[in-house]
């Protein structure tokens, strides 16, 4: 058995740490195995990001529905044009939020909204 120490790129608290390890001829951590147990293809898809997904698409047309219902109220007596339609800032709010995954959300509110 071989004690040895090896220096490696790992930050702790800002400092290299020194690593202690032992050689052993049966060691079951040998680099080969380590490569052979890595995993180079995309990662398995998680299905609770699906479901985040279609709750955050739900979610931003259902608030962008609702607001968007309630901004036709304030309309001039025609009923086609708004002074104030807040659910612009809400859906710039969702899209902050959320990210890109919220553009679906506004696009599907406003389609209800209008139609």
């Amino acid at each position: 058995m071989n004690l040895g120490t090896n220096r490696v790129g790992i930050l702790k608290h800002g400092k290299l740490c020194r690593v202690a390890y032992l050689l052993r001829a049966d060691d079951s951590m040998s680099p080969g195995r380590i490569t052979d147990q890595s995993h180079t293809g995309p990662a398995p898809p998680d299905p609770f990001s699906t479901i985040r997904l279609l709750g955050c698409i739900a979610v931003t047309a259902a608030i962008y529905f609702v607001t968007g219902k309630l901004a036709l109220f304030l309309a001039i007596p025609p009923g086609y044009a708004t002074a104030v339609w807040p659910a612009a800032g809400l859906a710039l709010g969702c899209l902050l939020l959320f990210g890109n995954n919220a553009w679906p959300g506004i696009i599907i509110g406003s389609f209800l909204v209008n139609f």
